[in-house]
This record gives C-alpha cells, sequence and structure tokens, in this order.
C-alpha cells in the first residue's frame, strides 16, 4: 500500500517542456505503484518524472528520462513492480521501457503488420490503429485498441502473442492482480464489458 499524504491544494504536475501555453497538453498519465514516479504522454514524448523530492512543489519535478517516438501516446502504464513502463500510440505499437532508466525492451505490434500492407495513406488515416488501453499482471501485459482487438503478451521482454480476441474491447482493460491472475476485464465502445 502507498501512504497518500493531504496536500493543502491540488499541485499541477507538468513535464518540464509543457509549462507554455503553447505546447501540447498531456494525453495520458500513470503513476507508480510507489508513487515515486509519473510517466506522462505530451504528444509523441513520454517523461518519466521523479516525485520523490518532497521539498520542491510537483510542477518542479526532476525529469528521470524522455522518449521521443514516433506517434501521439494514448496509453500508459506501470507493471505491478514499477519496473516496466508500457506506452500505447496512435499506430497501433506498445513501446515497453525499463522503469527506472528508460532503456527500450521491446515494441508489440498490437495491430498486425499485415493489415498495414498495401495501404494507401488515405486508407491508414481512416484506420482505427491507437492502442487505447494497456494493463500488466505479473509477466503478462493486455493491450486493447480502436480496432476491436484485445491481445494478452508474455513477459515484456519477449514478444509472444498469447491471446487476441477480436471484437473485444476497444476502450480499456484491466488484469487482476496476482491472486487472480486469469481474470481480465476488458470495456469497449459499444457499452459492454467483458470478463475473461
Amino acid at each position: 500500500p502507498v501512504r497518500y499524504r493531504a496536500l493543502p491544494e491540488p499541485v499541477t504536475l507538468l513535464p518540464p517542456q509543457t509549462s507554455s501555453r503553447l505546447a501540447p497538453p498531456p494525453t495520458c498519465v500513470a503513476l507508480s505503484g510507489d508513487g515515486t514516479r509519473a510517466a506522462v504522454g505530451v504528444g509523441s514524448s513520454l517523461y518519466v518524472l521523479d516525485l520523490t523530492k518532497e521539498d520542491k512543489s510537483a510542477s518542479q519535478a526532476k525529469e528521470l528520462f524522455r522518449k521521443d517516438l514516433p506517434d501521439k501516446l494514448h496509453c500508459v502504464a506501470f507493471s505491478a513492480d514499477d519496473s516496466i513502463i508500457a506506452a500505447g500510440d496512435a499506430f497501433g505499437r506498445c513501446h515497453v521501457f525499463h522503469g527506472h532508466h528508460g532503456n527500450s525492451v521491446n515494441v508489440f505490434p498490437h495491430v498486425r503488420p499485415e493489415r498495414l500492407l498495401n495501404k494507401s495513406d488515405d486508407d491508414l488515416a481512416l484506420m482505427e490503429l491507437a492502442v487505447n488501453g494497456l494493463a500488466f499482471s505479473s509477466d503478462t501485459l493486455a493491450t486493447c485498441g480502436a480496432d476491436g482487438r484485445l491481445c494478452l503478451w508474455r513477459s515484456p521482454h519477449a514478444c509472444e502473442e498469447l491471446v487476441t480476441a477480436d471484437g473485444a474491447a476497444s476502450l480499456s482493460v484491466l488484469l487482476a492482480d496476482a491472486a487472480r491472475p486469469q481474470l481480465l476485464l476488458a470495456a469497449g465502445y459499444d457499452g459492454t464489458a467483458r470478463l475473461f
């Protein structure tokens, strides 16, 4: 359990580059389980911020690392032990990084590469490709996307697709904790939630 302290008033958490009104707004956020780090997606950049300094306001949080990715980020999540960070982008990729120093671990193709073959730029613009949800449970990573696919992946260090369910989820996904790792909850734009 993480101890939370009451704040006298809310503080703004912004990566250093977004302090200007002209900068794009954050598109996704995640907090590490121990409350010491925040992952913030701003456009196609992922910032990981240090929240351990008691004497600094959250808007002055130290940047631990920054990753510039090819496409806009839609979601970000920490693994249960905070050792891995995953970020889903607009082009159907899930980028996986070491949670403490930012080294790239893997890239999972949530959208099957064969769906992208022989597509014009106009066709690609019309396709629903974004990864909209990520969830971790022990050695499993779940991704869901605007294409309606739900994928389960073995440990973030290996790219082994365990299960794919088409039409199952497009909005968000949750995996049960270690006590019941076989449970998966997925929500879709059709207004249904499915339990696997």
